[in-house]
């Protein structure tokens, strides 16, 4: 009766190669034997500096050879499904952002009035906690409290002028 193994990948039962000696974990199928390969080299990068270097001199070799734009340009017009597929995803995750951003307010981060919010006059500056809720605020935005003060009132003696 010929010997059995478990493939690691699909979990089927298989009969063992006989052209391979010892060790054989997986079957024929070209998913398992996929596996069995990507397994072993993303272990081999792990653990081999030598064929880590080899794999990056190779893959920069292959890129110079091949720009990313006629890359990306030549595969685009073979597979025509990869573009149309492509497109309408982008129209599903735009669609999806424009429903999630119509509850919120957004603001604009470098944004500027010509008209002037706010006169002329002295005024202080406090530090207030970070505002919680739903608006898209630039993230470095130091938020402060402006409160009008008089000329002559006794925070306007650490004035420098």
């Amino acid at each position: 009766m010929p010997k059995r193994i478990k493939c690691h990948h699909c979990g089927r039962l298989v009969r063992v190669n006989s052209r391979i000696k010892f060790g054989q974990h997986y079957c024929g199928s070209a998913a398992c034997q996929r596996a069995r390969r990507n397994l072993w080299e993303r272990e081999k990068l792990r653990t081999d500096p030598e064929y880590r270097e080899k794999r990056k001199l190779a893959k920069e070799k292959w890129r110079k050879s091949k720009p990313l734009h006629e890359y990306q340009r030549d595969y685009r017009s073979k597979h025509p499904g990869y573009v149309e597929r492509n497109r309408e995803d982008q129209r599903k995750r735009i669609k999806k952002r424009n429903e999630s951003v119509t509850n919120q307010q957004i603001v604009k981060t470098d944004a500027s009035n010509s008209v002037s919010l706010v006169s002329s006059g002295f005024y202080a500056l406090y530090r207030c906690a970070n505002a919680s809720g739903k608006n898209i605020v630039k993230t470095d935005a130091i938020i402060v409290q402006l409160a009008g003060i008089q000329r002559d009132a006794e925070v306007l003696l650490h004035d420098t002028t």
